[in-house]
């Protein structure tokens, strides 16, 4: 009895055979995330996208309030929180905590609070409503100038 080698199924003698790939193999991968890349910023992760630069300035009692605090909190909480300084004119430039390098805030709405250092210490302290009970509330919209005038009363409003 002749023997013959055995030959796997498909392969024809002598030609060698090809090497079967796994089912996500690493050209799978790749391919997923390009896939990936291309889809997740038109979905809702995108905010970043749409960085929007927000200055103003802020008075306390009709005077330009230079050295305080400014935090705008957004409502959307997977956004992040932009702050600001004011400068000895009162003016401030948005920054924001977050990924990315640009200065600005996402789009959205936001509660803004107003605080000092030294809240007193220059004549004047930040009310609460104005701060912990904060009732300011901007709208950042992009594609438009986001310039924000704040005015902070501390002296008691006549009737």
């Amino acid at each position: 009895m002749k023997k013959f080698p055995s030959i796997a199924p498909g392969q024809a003698k002598g030609r060698p055979t090809r090497p079967q790939h796994a089912p996500f193999g690493p050209r799978s991968w790749t391919a997923v995330a390009l896939g990936l890349a291309l889809v997740v910023p038109l979905g809702g992760c995108s905010w970043w996208l749409r960085i929007t630069e927000v200055s103003g300035s802020v008075k306390v009692d009709g005077q330009p309030a230079g050295g305080v605090q400014l935090v705008f909190d957004p409502l959307d909480t997977s956004r992040p929180r932009a702050l600001a300084r004011t400068a000895a004119d009162g003016s401030f430039q948005l920054g924001r905590q977050g990924p990315g390098d640009r200065s600005g805030a996402a789009a959205g709405t936001y509660i803004v609070r107003v605080t000092s250092d030294n809240d007193g210490g220059d004549g004047f302290r930040i009310p609460p409503e104005y701060n912990v009970r904060s009732t300011l509330e901007f709208d950042v919209v992009p594609g438009q100038a986001n310039v924000f005038e704040i005015d902070v009363t501390t002296k008691p409003v006549d009737p």
